[in-house]
């Protein structure tokens, strides 16, 4: 089973008629009469507004089609929030001088924030939202399945090896994006236990190092 594989093609109930239907069905007898016509018609209208409604919920319901606050309820429901913290040393950092170039080095700044609070775009999320899902159904965490897990959400491959005791080099292809590589290196303290990840690696396996393919 692949994430492709439960992608439900939607136009053949997007672009159904009720309202077609409804006159179709109409017997010869009455066919011929306007007023009767017309009351059909009305009602199939609103049948076919609530059946239009229906469908997009429907639809909205899943992560490939879901967007903005679609996609927070899936999250919800999942346990994959849509906000991440964004490290970057240059919080910690600063010029000495701006207009200056004085010891052309950082100075401490003091009560700096550690980072930023921010939301995932609804392209990133899926990622995430489709990380948590399968990481919610995975059995053993080997890494035939890690490596399944990574080319679904991903679309390239990756492999491990071995480094030292539990730790392991994770070898990743040359043009992988930034957002991909922190993605599979995330890992986050939460309330249930030390350190969570996107990708469920073992508690006996340490990421040590990424290393870009080349070739």
């Amino acid at each position: 089973m692949t994430i492709k594989n439960l992608e439900l093609d939607f136009s053949q109930y997007e672009n159904k008629s009720l309202i077609g239907q409804g006159k179709a069905r109409i017997l010869f007898e009455y066919a011929k009469s306007p007023i009767f016509v017309k009351i059909v018609k009305a009602y199939m209208e609103e049948i076919q507004e609530l059946y239009d409604a229906i469908i997009q919920l429907q639809k909205r319901s899943f992560i490939f089609y879901g967007e903005g606050q679609d996609l927070d309820l899936i999250g919800e429901i999942l346990g994959q929030k849509r906000t991440y913290f964004n490290y970057d040393i240059s919080f910690w950092f600063a010029p000495d001088d701006e207009e200056t170039t004085v010891d052309k080095g950082s100075a401490w700044v003091k009560n700096a924030k550690q980072a930023v609070i921010e939301n995932m775009s609804d392209d990133m999320y899926r990622k995430y939202l489709w990380g948590k899902a399968l990481k919610n159904h995975i059995k053993f965490a080997s890494r035939e399945e890690l490596q399944k897990i990574i080319f679904e959400i991903m679309e390239i491959y990756v492999s491990f090896s071995d480094a030292d005791k539990c730790d392991v080099d994770l070898i990743v292809p040359a043009f992988i994006s930034k957002t991909n590589k922190n993605y599979l290196t995330y890992f986050a303290d939460n309330d249930q236990v030390d350190q969570t990840a996107n990708i469920p690696y073992p508690a006996t396996m340490n990421i040590r190092n990424v290393i870009e393919r080349k070739g």
